[in-house]
């Protein structure tokens, strides 16, 4: 066939398909690799219609073919401009058009230098540089699942978890960086001459967040854009960033911690961005594969709930070195243990004097023909990056010179399959595609198999899901052999896998179930270490996580550390992370209120409102009312009360109110103890913030009878805390520091820790009005270090505040006592204390202020600044402390009937 009519065949093939394998093109028009390369040439270089992806497929990037008769008709050329990375990566998903939260990881890549290169190029050539750099960057984005939302003049903005996510998008964000960067290193510019020019460099910001993503822009240009805080700190990132770097935030580094060598770069100052961030440089790829192998690093607990599985292993390996060779495949869900059993086995064989081969497969190189065998080749050959080519060949020989299979063709072939130059001392290879395909299957599969006649062999290949055919066809042929060689074959994948091998009397299938409910609680007491969790905890823990192994430990974590604040959000983001790559809406929303928690605790309120508000907006009642009885506790209950909590500090006092009304008829209405409880405890909290003792006392009266009755302990004690500040409040100052003492005491002895520096603050508050200055200051510097222990700092700026009442006391107090005044009175603060005293309570005043406006907790700062204006009043600044209490008092657009702005108006009344 003439070459011209052969490429209008290919070209309307592919503009069909938008795609074809090489392997099919050359099947289907019966070319020579040397007529392929001439198609490739022409559809790639010559007429840009095209681009190479991975050496296996071309892809299409030209117009369709229904799209060129309109183009004829219109006198309009066809499209030929779009890279292909995206052109296939631009296509809205059109069930995703609405606006939705997510997490995404944002990446923003900007080219170094480009005002530099237009200067020394022509246009043309110019062009050429950046269609090849658009390219090649594309090509790594695709590879990885990433979506190209918006090319920003030389810069790319791209989604990692959009429009599909994944458990791992984090780790493909920086892999994707760190392959660019590698890429663009050995990029030429233009014209070919590389030594006249520097390579291409490039800036890669990364970062992991929540954001709404969704249509913007007019009818005429519609895009998917994902809006929020999380992309504007990823550009900032980006801007900061050196050439040739990968920087990732605090958020990304904790999702892939462990599986790259990071340097931690400190908190450098971002325009615009008013929370320090820790960012980190990731210098490389770490040795560890997988989250799985992160955790090995770290230790593993004992297996648990596998023992039959396990045991059935255990027999086909005792098999293997008698030359009954054996296949073990064992299939199973993410997170359901398949790794944990690998390895288990691993550990035991280690002891003895068995090879272990391993093989993985990669979901990121399910187009690359053999890759878990190339690297795996490449390991045993001990490649390192600065081996040079002719290095890396003399590696190959020598090692090959310790083996028996080796033929005259053996070097050549695995030369080629690992990309390496042709060897100097042997002939040049005269095969066909297909011949040197399959001499090197041969060659690969008597190098493994000399192995087990030396000593018997455990090989495992993971995660077949993600196999390339190429590895398939090898495997294929390994199974046929299997039976004759002192060998056992484990082969992993997930349930969407369906091996095509015949059945066989030498395999076996092995699949892994959930576990059951004992089974998954003897986990999270080996996790805990024997410790003791509140029973509603364990239950919530077995309920939620559904016999998921790897959910077990990421939940149960999450508990475990709840009164280690920062641990425990890392965990609800990872939690959330593996949520979203399973989209089970129970999951999400179980996630976010996890999140939405550790966040309320680290007095980040606005994510915390965001998650809570987003989590009752996944909430459907006929499908999560269950919750309350299978979970052990209703997270629309749980986060109504959270929400009537953060509006409250968010300086909305009467919208605060109206969650607890709400929160108490739901509880009323799920008739549940335990989520009835919650809404007591969180309902008396809310009246406590509003500075009102007798509701408190009231709502604290009930829930304590309802807590006795179910014995929550905990809870209990948080109630007697919380009603023994109503006792204190109302002039019963005694009664009300005993209570507090005795539930400070309750809660300690269930080993809970969360809330402590809150109730320690109302300890403090007691004694302030009691004028027991000793004790006061003492529950101040405890509670400095219980938060500064666990993280906890949603109380924070309240303490401060007292801190700086009591030292004013006290200053007062020793005043009077050292002019022979009279006895000491509470809490007057007149006459006035020594300066110093002064000055330390301002500072106290100050850093309570700066507190509450980072946390952008308006009833704070307004209950700070009052105290501050008090002093500064005694002081003779009222021109100073009018106008700072009149500016947060003036913020306000409720809630004028609370005491706090009842106070705070009266003072500025005082003051004009």
């Amino acid at each position: 066939m003439p070459f011209d009519e052969m490429l209008n065949q290919v070209r309307e093939l592919l503009q069909s398909k938008g795609r074809g394998a090489y392997r099919a093109l050359k099947r289907r028009f019966d070319l020579d690799d040397e007529y392929l390369e001439d198609l490739k040439s022409e559809l790639i270089k010559a007429e840009r219609v095209a681009v190479d992806e991975d050496g296996e497929v071309l892809v299409w990037t030209g117009s369709s073919a229904k799209e060129e008769p309109e183009n004829r008709k219109t006198g309009e050329p066809a499209r030929k401009d779009t890279p292909a990375s995206d052109s296939k990566l631009r296509t809205p998903n059109p069930e995703l058009s609405a606006a939705e939260r997510r997490q995404l990881t944002v990446m923003f890549c900007d080219l170094v230098g480009s005002t530099a290169l237009s200067a020394q190029l022509d246009p043309e050539e110019l062009r050429n540089v950046v269609r090849s750099y658009q390219e090649t960057r594309g090509a790594v984005i695709r590879r990885y699942e990433g979506h190209i939302a918006q090319h920003l003049g030389d810069g790319l903005l791209v989604y990692f978890g959009y429009p599909t996510a994944h458990e791992d998008d984090a780790q493909r964000a920086v892999r994707a960086g760190l392959e660019i960067i590698g890429a663009m290193r050995g990029q030429v510019t233009g014209d070919g001459e590389q030594e006249r020019r520097p390579p291409l460099q490039v800036r890669i910001g990364i970062h992991t967040g929540l954001v709404v993503i969704g249509e913007i822009g007019s009818s005429e240009k519609r895009e998917m854009l994902a809006l929020g805080e999380t992309p504007n700190i990823a550009a900032r990132i980006q801007g900061h960033v050196s050439p040739d770097e990968v920087m990732i935030s605090a958020a990304t580094y904790r999702l892939v911690e462990g599986l790259f060598a990071c340097e931690d770069r400190g908190q450098p100052e971002l325009k615009g961005v008013t929370t320090p961030l820790t960012l980190h440089r990731v210098v490389r790829e770490s040795e560890a594969q997988s989250r799985f192998d992160v955790a090995v690093q770290a230790g593993l607990t004992p297996l648990v709930g596998r023992e039959e599985e396990f045991a059935l292993l255990r027999r086909r390996w005792e098999q293997a070195p008698e030359g009954e060779g054996q296949v073990v495949l064992l299939s199973g869900e993410a997170g359901i243990g398949k790794s944990r059993l690998v390895q288990e086995l691993k550990d035991q064989i280690a002891q003895n004097s068995a090879v272990r081969i391993e093989f993985r497969c990669s979901p990121y190189h399910q187009n690359s023909a053999f890759y878990p065998l190339i690297e795996h080749v490449q390991q045993v050959l001990c490649f390192v990056p600065s081996d040079t080519p002719h290095a890396k060949v003399q590696k190959l020989e020598q090692t090959l010179a310790r083996y028996h299979f080796p033929q005259s063709d053996t070097v050549p072939l695995l030369a080629a399959l690992l990309s390496l130059p042709h060897p100097d001392t042997v002939s040049p290879l005269t095969l066909t595609p297909q011949q040197q395909k399959r001499k090197t299957l041969d060659v690969l599969l008597h190098w493994l198999f000399e192995e087990a006649e030396c000593a018997p062999v455990y090989t495992v290949w993971e995660d077949l899901h993600w196999a390339d055919p190429s590895t398939l066809e090898f495997l294929a042929l390994c199974l046929d052999q299997v039976p004759t060689a002192r060998m056992l074959m484990l082969l992993t994948f997930r349930p969407e896998f369906t091996p095509t091998w015949a059945s066989r009397s030498h395999v076996s299938h092995l699949v892994l179930s959930r576990l059951g409910r004992k089974q998954t609680s003897a986990i999270v007491e080996q996790l805990t270490s024997g410790k003791a969790l509140p029973t509603e905890v364990m239950q919530q823990i077995v309920s939620k996580t559904d016999g998921v192994p790897l959910f077990v430990e990421e939940l149960r974590s999450v508990y475990l550390v709840r009164g280690e604040v920062q641990r425990a959000h890392e965990l609800g983001e990872q939690l959330l992370s593996l949520a979203e790559s399973v989209q089970d809406p129970g999951f999400l929303l179980e996630a976010r209120i996890a999140l939405g928690n550790t966040s309320f605790l680290r007095g980040d309120f606005a994510f915390a409102h965001r998650q809570f508000k987003h989590a009752l907006e996944l909430y459907d009642p006929q499908h999560h009312r269950s919750h309350a009885f299978v979970y052990g506790l209703d997270p629309r209950v749980f986060g109504l009360a959270r929400m009537g909590q953060i509006l409250w500090l968010r300086g909305y006092p009467d919208q605060a109110l109206q969650k607890a009304h709400d929160v108490l008829a739901l509880a009323r209405e799920i008739a549940h103890s335990f989520s009835s409880a919650i809404a007591e405890l969180h309902v008396g909290h809310i009246h406590l913030y509003r500075r009102e003792p007798r509701a408190v006392q009231q709502q604290a009266k009930a829930a304590i009878t309802l807590c006795a009755e179910h014995k929550f302990a905990n809870f209990l004690g948080q109630m007697m805390i919380i009603q023994g500040w109503a006792f204190a409040e109302q002039g019963f100052h005694a009664e009300g520091i005993a209570q507090i003492r005795q539930g400070l005491a309750a809660c300690q002895a269930t080993g809970a820790r969360l809330f402590r520096p809150m109730y320690l603050t109302f300890m403090t508050e007691a004694c302030w009005k009691a004028a027991q200055i000793a004790e006061g200051l003492s529950a101040v510097t405890e509670a400095l270090a219980a938060g500064d222990k666990t993280g906890e700092r949603f109380w924070g700026a309240e303490l401060y505040r007292l801190k700086g009442e009591l030292t004013l006391q006290k200053g007062a107090r020793d005043w009077r006592l050292k002019t022979s005044s009279s006895s000491p009175q509470a809490p007057s603060l007149k006459p006035l204390a020594p300066s110093g005293a002064e000055q330390e309570a301002e500072e106290c005043f100050l850093k309570a202020i700066e507190i509450a406006q980072r946390q952008q907790a308006k009833s704070l700062e307004l209950r700070e600044t009052v105290s501050l204006a008090r002093l500064w009043q005694r002081q003779d600044k009222q021109k100073e402390d009018h106008q700072m209490l009149s500016e947060i008092y003036n913020w306000f657009t409720e809630g004028f009937d609370t005491k706090d702005l009842q106070e705070a108006k009266a003072l500025i009344d005082e003051l004009s």
